[in-house]
């Protein structure tokens, strides 16, 4: 009894958002795995556990370092030289014992089919487009919905690619249809507000689309922390990207 008051108490205030009455309830239900685990997924990770997502697969081979303070706002100095996964889920036990944490060092084909294994939702939050557009590919293959969110310098963007439906490919594409198959550059820099913000918006997309009520199927949102603006366009597929090949079932 005791239990089940606290719970209450704890989503009390998210409760009271028209559209989220049931949310704390939708979300108990749901598992998401979030792949790289700095300045974006770090703080989603916490976010979306704080709103009530407590089956979580997370995965970074990465360690805590110095330069990452300034963004990556789940770790401090006592984390350097920690796995970020390790002093992630200190932190995600600190605020709510209840969470469930598996814990992946790196994903290639093999693991991604148990990462992904059970996910409502994967997250590809790295800062590689190599390590993306491979995520991608993994993620369409194996039909797991996606959301995609970069960030670098004062802008970002994030996009949702629903893989799991039948029709998303043949009518938005997918990543590499978005950003090319060519490997960009190390982005040279990034603002800690703007992953910060970019954090928030990724995590408040990952709590409508559980909830069935995300509007924003299909498009791209850009956002502009110079400008102080957010923009969004509709994804279209690339004529010639072998997405549509090979999955014109």
């Amino acid at each position: 009894m005791a239990g089940m008051k606290m719970s209450a108490e704890r989503y009390i205030r998210e409760c009271a958002v028209a559209g989220y009455e049931h949310l704390p309830a939708v979300l108990s239900k749901a598992r998401v795995g979030i792949i790289g685990l700095g300045g974006l997924g770090g703080l989603v990770t916490y976010l979306i556990a704080g709103a009530g997502v407590l089956d979580l697969h997370v995965a970074d081979p990465d360690t805590v370092s110095l330069s990452n303070l300034h963004r990556q706002v789940l770790y401090d100095m006592e984390d350097i030289g920690t796995l970020k996964s390790a002093a992630l889920l200190k932190r995600l036990k600190a605020l709510d014992p209840e969470v469930k944490v598996r814990i992946f060092e790196r994903i290639d084909e093999t693991a991604f089919k148990d990462f992904a294994r059970g996910c409502n939702l994967v997250l590809d939050l790295t800062d590689s487009q190599e390590t993306r557009l491979k995520i991608s590919a993994l993620a369409l293959k194996a039909r797991v919905p996606l959301v995609e969110a970069a960030v670098c310098g004062l802008a970002g963007q994030i996009a949702f690619f629903d893989y799991a439906a039948p029709d998303f490919v043949r009518e938005h594409g997918c990543l590499a249809c978005l950003t090319g198959t060519g490997l960009s550059p190390t982005p040279p820099g990034i603002s800690g507000p703007a992953a910060a913000t970019l954090a928030s918006l990724c995590a408040q997309i990952v709590l409508d689309i559980l909830n069935g009520s995300y509007t924003g199927r299909g498009r791209v949102h850009v956002l502009d922390l110079r400008a102080l603006t957010l923009r969004s366009f509709t994804l279209r597929p690339e004529d010639h990207c072998s997405c549509r090949r090979n999955n014109a079932d």
